[in-house]
């Protein structure tokens, strides 16, 4: 069994602070990996997946799930998947969309809104949360922390 890994919680100045981390979070995940993402509205969870993608090496636009409920990168070998459950409130959507053929195990899925779903059970590797903070429009408070050891 593997020792976990501490939380991590940290402020954010400004977006490079959090392409930074997202840099630094490439690093540590592997393939397969559930990420939930939590955090309000224009908190920065599809910009933190941008800079993921682009630690990765992906080049290409990175697009918000919101109207699309999923969009998908291939990077290499690698495949990463944004789901974005914002407007979803019934698993029925989920097995309508197919969700557990992109849980295959190789994937990486990053989930925002993974709350919106109650009635759909997945257990994610990771929990990120982003926060604004009141007075600093440029800053977050960034949580993350392994969800299983």
């Amino acid at each position: 069994m593997s020792t976990p890994i501490a939380t991590t919680a940290l402020t954010l100045k400004d977006e490079s602070a959090l392409c930074q981390i997202a840099k630094q979070f490439s690093a540590v995940i592997k393939p397969g990996d559930i990420i939930f993402l939590e955090g309000q509205l224009g908190a920065g969870k599809t910009t933190f997946v941008r800079h993921f993608l682009q630690a990765l090496g992906y080049t290409g636009k990175v697009k918000s799930p919101t109207y699309t409920v999923v969009e998908s990168y291939v990077i290499g070998q690698q495949t990463v998947h944004h789901f974005d459950w914002y407007r979803l409130s019934e698993d029925a959507a989920l097995e309508d969309l197919g969700f557990r053929d992109y849980i295959d195990g190789k994937a990486l899925c990053f989930i925002e809104w993974p709350t919106q779903v109650p009635g759909f059970t997945l257990d994610p590797n990771w929990h990120i949360s982003l926060a604004l903070i009141p007075d600093q429009p440029t800053a977050r408070l960034f949580t993350c922390k392994p969800a299983l050891t």
